[in-house]
């Protein structure tokens, strides 16, 4: 089985075909990808692709999987060697739609007679889609067996997860310019993503923003200090935190920042730093509202923080006692907000171990921390205060349990399955007991359910289609 491919030279698939083909090189596929010069429309270079599975069963006598080159593959597709030999075509079915992303062909006359009639069909039909063209053609050849396959197996990124992804598919298609045809790589604008402090939250988040929004942009992550002579290199620069709009924002370009808690200042005096932004982005729900109502002339986005889901799931550990676990700052400054002496207190009462990660004093490397979470039962928030929190997001990623006060995305979370704590912290003791004494069983439901809520509202490729959305806002706004 050959796994095929092409993509257009000098465009956002560029990019991602070199993560697919290092995709299918480590589970040991053989692999057929070829570049399309850029000069072919998008129309022609979709039309094209039953004459080139064609061709490569032609060359190779052998079935072949079409997997788009903006797919990405999150675990061994090994049910594609299932599909049962009778079966001419497999293809995930949706609705009245063949979504051919990821899509078995066999290695037989009459499916190569049929694939070279789609291509000549497509360049004279009016519909500009040639899955649509395929879907149509299918209805006058009732020799063709087509099979459905998992829809995990051709995930469309912003379609309703229901079950772990195997394939998931990016939609680059839809980065079209008015012409109808594919952007280039030289029609992205520049966007700096300032940080400083290496390893952190917005390290974190810098270097994901760049690893799943380079086909839209010519993203450089550059260390705050050099915004003092940069600045205005840039189309677009984002801050991580709207705090340093105040000391930089002037000197850019264009401007945009998040909201990344309020700790310091509270809604109302975080405005008088939002001057320079044309966006901010608002990680909660409560907030967002709240920032809307005052009519200022930002324009806000709703953008949670996001959890990488390839890096946070579940492991197989030893067994152990229950486990509750913690991370953030302890340091004394936080504590009146953090309140993680109250659950320590708690957890001594209750004879249950509390495990800690803790801000510079105990601090890991982030592709760590699922270790840490895989070494919990339960993991507990109890903040007076937070903006979308991280660890509460990255523990239910990995079928942890959590729990947390009703501040940040708390009170969506608990509609899929989290735990309320009260603000008094009155229901703590309570809250740890009632998932200390569910089954095993109880506690995986729980956490399987909470790590599709995740892949549905806060994986990072919709968190990647929320910064999209405000980049895209701010390099066209006037």
């Amino acid at each position: 089985m050959i796994f095929a491919s092409f993509y257009t030279v000098n465009s956002p698939y560029e990019i991602s075909i070199k993560k697919l083909r290092k995709n299918l090189i480590s589970y040991g596929f053989e692999c057929f990808i070829q570049g399309i010069p850029a000069e072919k429309s998008w129309k022609e270079t979709c039309g094209s692709r039953g004459d080139f599975i064609a061709d490569i069963m032609d060359r190779y006598n052998d079935d072949v999987v079409w997997i788009d080159a903006d797919a990405e593959i999150l675990q061994n597709p090994k049910e594609l060697f299932e599909v049962p030999k009778e079966a001419d075509i497999a293809a995930f079915h949706r609705k009245d739609q063949i979504l051919l992303g990821t899509s078995l062909f066999r290695n037989r006359p009459h499916v190569k007679a049929f694939l070279r009639k789609w291509s000549k069909k497509v360049p004279s039909s009016p519909k500009a889609i040639s899955q649509m063209v395929f879907k149509d053609l299918l209805l006058s050849h009732p020799e063709i067996k087509i099979m459905n396959l998992p829809q995990r197996l051709c995930q469309v990124f912003d379609l309703p997860i229901e079950e772990e992804p195997v394939i998931i598919h990016k939609q680059f298609s839809r980065m079209k310019k008015a012409d109808g045809n594919i952007k280039t790589l030289q029609d992205r604008k520049r966007v700096f993503l300032p940080v400083n402090l290496n390893g952190w939250a917005f390290d974190v988040r810098c270097n994901a923003l760049h690893s799943f929004l380079s086909h839209a942009f010519d993203l450089s992550i550059i260390p705050m200090k050099e915004m003092a002579y940069n600045a205005n290199k840039a189309d677009l620069t984002y801050f991580c935190t709207y705090e340093s709009i105040r000391h930089y924002g002037s000197k850019c370009k264009s401007v945009c920042a998040s909201v990344a808690g309020l700790v310091v200042n509270n809604l109302k005096s975080s405005t008088e730093y939002f001057k320079n932004a044309k966006a901010i982005a608002v990680p909660n729900v409560e907030w967002f509202k709240q920032y809307n109502e005052m009519a200022l002339r930002q324009k806000f986005f709703y953008i949670p923080n996001s959890v990488d889901l390839t890096l946070f799931k579940k492991k197989e550990t030893n067994e152990r006692p229950f486990t509750v676990g913690w991370v953030g700052n302890d340091l004394p400054a936080r504590e009146h907000i953090k309140r993680v002496s109250t659950l320590r207190s708690v957890c001594k009462r209750l004879g249950i171990p509390l495990l800690e990660q803790n801000y510079l004093h105990k601090q890991i490397p982030h592709e760590d921390m699922p270790d840490f979470y895989n070494n919990i039962d339960l993991y507990v928030n109890v903040s007076t205060t937070e903006g979308s929190n991280n660890c509460l997001l990255e523990a239910a990623a990995c079928e942890v349990p959590i729990a947390g006060t009703p501040v940040g995305n708390m009170p969506e979370l608990a509609k899929k399955g989290a735990f309320l704590i009260k603000d008094d912290l009155s229901n703590l003791e309570e809250t740890i007991l009632s998932v200390m004494t569910m089954t095993e069983e109880e506690r995986e439901n729980i956490g399987r359910g909470m790590r599709l809520a995740m892949w549905n509202h806060y994986s990072w490729y919709y968190g990647a289609k929320r910064f999209k959305q405000m980049f895209d806002y701010c390099l066209e706004a006037k």
